[in-house]
């Protein structure tokens, strides 16, 4: 899981070094769940290790970054699961979670959309799952 967890540190630093490449990176990943602890945790050891300043910190803020950009993307998948298993109730949830129904979220909807950009039945299958049938 080091190497893993290495590789994805490189990734997110050097490859894809926005945070909206990180949001669309956990997004589509099927495996983030099970690396997410391993990779908060590897970010610390090396910045712990690290002798130069300036990687430390760039690790440090990665770590912070990174984990309220996965918390703000989990936020996001329980209010996708809570529409999607109870789309009859889409104005009650709505009343209730009105504040996280925000731009953010509807980028996250529209990212995990994109995501099966190769695969048109999930696309349509996550379309209807995702948009209530009053239009809404």
């Amino acid at each position: 899981m080091i190497r893993v967890c290495d590789k994805l540190i490189e990734v997110f630093m050097v490859d894809k070094p926005t945070p909206t490449d990180w949001k669309r990176l956990i997004a589509f990943s099927r495996e983030w769940t099970n690396i997410r602890p391993h990779f908060y945790e590897r970010c610390l050891e090396r910045a712990d290790k690290e002798s130069d300043f300036e990687m430390k910190h760039k690790l440090l803020r990665l770590s912070r970054k990174l984990k309220e950009i996965d918390n703000d993307i989990q936020r996001h998948n329980e209010l996708l699961k809570a529409i999607r298993s109870s789309p009859c109730e889409i104005s009650e949830i709505d009343s209730r979670r009105r504040k996280d129904f925000t731009k953010a979220f509807f980028f996250h909807v529209n990212t995990l959309a994109e995501s099966y950009y190769d695969n048109p039945e999930e696309q349509n299958v996550f379309h209807q799952r995702s948009v209530p049938s009053d239009g809404r």
